[in-house]
């Protein structure tokens, strides 16, 4: 079930990378492409994109050039004196029947609302190039270059350049666009229209946000995983809010794993100890059940917030799990010769290494660093948990 991703700032990077992440883990086959960043922000965020497309890519101004053809085969670009114009106004209606009924849809809801107001007041055709300089030379007009825009029109379906593009977007079930909320026209609107023109598919979903400012500093400093983290529960990354992602990781979801790993080494000697039934590890074992439907719910609407809520809630249960049934005075119990307590401590420290498994694998799209460490230390293939050790080094 191809997917397929574009992104532009430092925020929809990570927003486009957790939604590819999400539906890999899902098992979705996903193509994640990155379109033209100032600087390539994959290793410094922990990006997962595949492809990272621009006007150098080979094939690039091919793809421009068979895109110009075809739109003009469709009588959609027109000369007036010395420039091109793209018919954009006999799209207005066709825009707004794919807008209105969900067949491009738009979110947020105030996203969508603007490019429906904006169709509403009429749309007019677009100058689509410019004087000779840099740029793809117009067909059969050398003195005339393409729009920058119309030149991102082929990078943002990679249809000039990439791994099999018929398979992702021509066959592709679903075209995801996360954008700055200062592109919603483009990608809600011109570019629509252009591949409409001709003949190709335009983008099913186009999720666009307030731009968020460059994060190369702050995870430089705090780490990839805590500026992800707070950019999608929070939408910023000032220094301050970084630092107190940083913190709210480190102080309550890293001691969680900590104290389950360190437990399981002191009181079983590594090894995981079978699960048993425990009279309050049910809002936990739920907790851990209904992660994943619920993540699936809230990034299907583009929800990142509700997204890491539903991560959290595990976090949230297992320590308030751990602190009631108190495995430290079980253990100690178990040392007097309670073997009901040793049953008990079983019990519980199962239940913590379920919710800690669950965290390693429902925090992959988000924090895929952090979560490959917490599934190295809770998931094993042999009968003993590697040594614990931390997971946020001193910085």
């Amino acid at each position: 079930m191809p997917r397929y991703y574009v992104t532009a700032s430092h925020l929809d990077a990570v927003r486009a990378d957790v939604l590819a992440r999400h539906r890999r883990l899902r098992g979705d086959r996903v193509r994640f492409l990155l379109v033209s960043p100032d600087r390539d922000p994959r290793d410094l965020l922990a990006l997962s994109s595949t492809d990272l497309a621009g006007a150098d890519d080979p094939g690039h101004r091919v793809g421009v050039e068979r895109l110009w053809r075809a739109c003009a085969a469709a009588g959609d670009l027109r000369r007036a004196g010395e420039g091109w114009y793209f018919r954009l106004s006999r799209y207005g209606g066709r825009l707004r029947e794919l807008v209105a009924g969900g067949g491009l849809r738009v979110e947020p809801v105030g996203s969508r609302d603007a490019v429906l107001a904006l169709l509403g007041a009429g749309v007019v055709d677009v100058r689509a190039d410019g004087p000779a300089g840099t740029g793809v030379p117009v067909p059969d007009d050398p003195g005339r270059v393409m729009a920058p825009w119309w030149d991102a029109a082929v990078g943002l379906t990679g249809l000039g350049n990439g791994p099999n593009p018929r398979r992702w977007w021509l066959e592709g079930d679903r075209r995801v666009h996360v954008v700055g909320a200062d592109d919603l026209h483009r990608h809600a609107l011109l570019w629509p229209a252009v591949l409409l023109s001709a003949g190709l598919p335009p983008p099913t979903d186009v999720c666009a946000h307030p731009t968020g400012p460059d994060l190369a500093r702050q995870a430089r400093r705090h780490g990839a995983d805590a500026v992800r983290w707070w950019l999608l529960r929070d939408g910023t990354a000032d220094d301050r809010v970084a630092r107190l992602a940083a913190a709210e990781l480190s102080g309550v979801l890293g001691d969680l794993v900590d104290r389950t790993t360190t437990m399981v080494h002191r009181y079983r000697g590594g090894r995981p100890p079978a699960a048993g039934l425990l009279p309050g590890a049910d809002a936990l074992l739920a907790a851990c059940r209904d992660a994943p439907g619920r993540v699936d719910d809230a990034l299907a609407a583009f929800d990142f917030r509700a997204a890491t809520d539903a991560v959290w809630r595990v976090v949230v249960t297992a320590r308030r799990y751990a602190d009631q049934a108190r495995p430290w005075d079980l253990a100690r119990a178990e040392r007097a010769g309670d073997r009901d307590a040793g049953e008990r401590l079983d019990a519980v420290l199962a239940a913590l290494l379920t919710a800690c498994r669950a965290l390693a694998t429902e925090l992959t799209p988000f924090l895929p660093t952090l979560a490959a460490g917490i599934a190295g230390q809770c998931i094993t293939l042999t009968e003993s948990l590697a040594a614990p050790r931390a997971l946020f080094p001193r910085r």
